[in-house]
């Protein structure tokens, strides 16, 4: 009871004083006093502030995560990272827009493949990005934890993530063109959906009427040697083809 309260105006409890301090003995001796009393310590944990933030949005370093998330077991860790705060932003978005990368991919592994698609579908109010976004359009942490966060999540439920648009009317796939990055990850991805997936998501306009494919058209003009775009290019020429293929041998079934 005495860590939980929040009577402060920012609503943060001791804890939450304590870890943005970065009071490592501090926050050690509340965690290790309730170590077996795991619920306790997951309600303390996900309590959040005035500003919808649990104590993990107040960590600015590592050692400090790993700390927090040790006491807890796998189920309970999954449920905590699922969290948004007021900006609806996960811990994920915090850690990203923070460049700490260590963290992100720390927090990463302790995310369930069940929880995978949470933390996917939460879009931010400031750009309206999910976690896929924030890595795209930040053009960092590689492609081994962008091809995780994906990885187990089923097609047609992957699908509805990557045609999700945000504010500006962008999807993830328009995010990878522009930055011309992670074009593995996309051919990966792009190749478990259905030829008319593909298709789909590279039509999409954004609210200037721009299509990924319309941009890889656009960045290849200025920049020949643009790999992603080359690839998006080459993608659309086989599924236009494809489709052209189909809809002949259905014509010629028919006479």
């Amino acid at each position: 009871e005495v860590y939980s309260s929040d009577d402060t105006a920012s609503g943060d409890t001791a804890l939450h004083c304590a870890a943005c301090k970065e009071d490592y003995a501090c926050v050690k001796m509340m965690l290790g006093s309730l170590e077996n009393r795991v619920h306790l310590c997951y309600q303390l944990l996900r309590k959040q502030n005035s500003e919808g933030e649990t104590v993990l949005y107040c960590c600015q370093n590592v050692a400090m995560f790993d700390l927090l998330l040790k006491f807890l077991d796998g189920f309970l860790t999954s449920q905590l990272l699922t969290v948004v705060n007021n900006n609806n932003q996960t811990i994920f978005h915090k850690v990203l827009y923070d460049d700490n990368d260590e963290a992100f991919r720390m927090l990463l592994s302790k995310l369930q493949t069940k929880d995978k698609l949470a933390v996917l579908s939460v879009r931010d109010n400031a750009n309206g990005w999910c976690v896929l976004d924030t890595i795209a359009w930040l053009g960092r942490n590689g492609t081994k934890p962008l091809a995780y966060l994906m990885e187990g999540i089923q097609p047609h439920e992957l699908y509805n993530v990557l045609k999700t648009r945000d504010n500006r009317g962008e999807t993830i796939i328009h995010h990878f063109v522009m930055m011309n990055i992670h074009k593995e990850v996309l051919e990966e991805t792009m190749t478990t959906l259905t030829e008319y997936m593909q298709r789909e998501l590279l039509d999409i306009e954004d609210m200037q009427g721009r299509s990924p494919y319309y941009m890889a058209t656009e960045k290849l003009r200025s920049d020949e040697t643009n790999a992603i775009s080359h690839w998006v290019l080459q993608q659309y020429a086989k599924l236009q083809t494809s489709q052209i293929l189909i809809m002949e041998n259905v014509q010629g079934k028919r006479y």
